[in-house]
């Protein structure tokens, strides 16, 4: 348990319940400070004072600042906080602590993220590489990238479909039961997208977008085994699966909305271990149905490196420029099980949400750390 009496004032903040259909465990939410001035005129300006708790106060909660910014005495920034649970009846209270000149960071990032995330970019950089806030899976921006622009949620990359072809390069090369190369069984990916002007030709291969916003596959192998392709193929949402042994065990999926110009999407993608595929559109489902039929029902990349691209097809045989993306991609996540219909509609309501699915109370201040009195007797 924290003692928090030493901190100046802290915030209530409840998660509403509307948008929860059943109860989710170990959540990211995200929580934004927006031109705050009780917060700015109290926090350390690196923002390193702040903490987060459950409605005890005492029972600190892991976070992650992915902005930060004090201007003219208001805190403006944005934070992803686990939640241990959130109930679809009653949501969750939780508590924002700030005003400490002697704290220390309390930044905690990659605990933030729960066991089954294999990789979470935010994709918010101005300059170096593509942080995965797991920690293990760094990408390296090339063709002029980064590009910061504002995003759905802090800021996102612009990526260019134009030369010198612009995506970010992430390859995984070490094994193991979380990673890049052993995905495949059930696994979850999930960004945000915005094409000024949305793809409407389509691809003629069998299993990747016109336009790929995120794929996966093994480094070196111009065919097969792919994991995952997203992107946009004929004004609509575009998921393709592979199977391992290059046999057609699934092949492409559209979704059933045509896409707008100019417009945000959440794009989210599933497959259960029972060959069962989902695609969300904006926390809702845009197809589902099974993945196919043959093969040997394998997605996992095994042998080799993993090759995971983002903003163009995963070859480096020459060809990275074909099926590039153009326009705006913020919050990739993917993730080593099938999320829940509940965890992906909240997920697009908690950063779409106008009040991201949060009502802030008022400020107050920390009750004095108790003092028990000691009664000495004597004879």
């Amino acid at each position: 348990m924290a003692d928090l009496s030493a901190w100046a004032a802290y915030k209530e903040i409840t998660i509403q319940a509307d948008q929860v259909d059943s109860n989710l465990t170990d959540f990211p939410c995200l929580v934004i400070l927006d031109a705050d001035e009780d917060v700015g005129g109290r926090c350390l300006a690196s923002g390193n004072d702040i903490r987060f708790t459950l409605s005890d106060g005492e029972t600190l909660l892991t976070y992650e600042r992915e902005t930060f910014a004090v201007a003219s005495g208001e805190a403006t920034g944005a934070f992803w906080v686990k939640i241990p649970s959130i109930s679809s009846s009653t949501g969750a209270t939780i508590r924002c602590y700030y005003g400490n000149a002697s704290a220390s960071d309390g930044e905690d990032a990659v605990n933030v993220w729960d066991d089954n995330f294999i990789a979470v970019y935010h994709l918010g950089e101005a300059s170096g590489a593509a942080a995965d806030s797991t920690g293990v899976y760094d990408g390296t921006y090339t063709g002029g990238l980064p590009s910061q622009r504002d995003g759905k949620a802090g800021y996102c990359q612009y990526i260019a479909g134009t030369f010198p072809y612009k995506y970010v390069d992430i390859l995984n090369s070490v094994g193991g039961t979380n990673s890049l190369k052993s995905i495949g069984d059930d696994f979850t990916v999930s960004l945000w997208w915005n094409q000024p002007t949305v793809q409407s030709s389509s691809e003629s291969a069998g299993w990747r977008a016109a336009s790929t916003a995120i794929e996966l596959r093994k480094e070196g192998d111009p065919i097969y085994p792919i994991t995952f392709n997203l992107g946009v193929d004929a004004s609509k949402f575009s998921f393709g699966v592979w199977d391992g042994d290059g046999a057609a065990n699934s092949g492409r999926h559209w979704g059933s909305t045509t896409l707008q110009n100019n417009t945000w999407y959440h794009a989210v993608a599933t497959i259960a271990s029972d060959d069962q595929y989902a695609m969300y559109l904006n926390g809702s489902v845009d197809s589902s149905g099974g993945i196919g039929s043959g093969g040997d029902g394998t997605r996992a990349i095994g042998s080799g490196t993993a090759n995971l691209q983002i903003g163009c097809r995963a070859r480096d045989d020459g060809q990275k420029d074909r099926s590039f993306f153009t326009g705006y991609i913020d919050e990739v996540r993917i993730s080593n099980a099938e999320r829940s219909a509940a965890w992906v509609k909240f997920e697009h309501a908690n950063i779409d949400s106008a009040d991201n699915e949060l009502t802030w109370g008022e400020e107050a201040n920390p009750e004095p750390t108790a003092v028990i009195p000691q009664i000495i007797w004597y004879n």
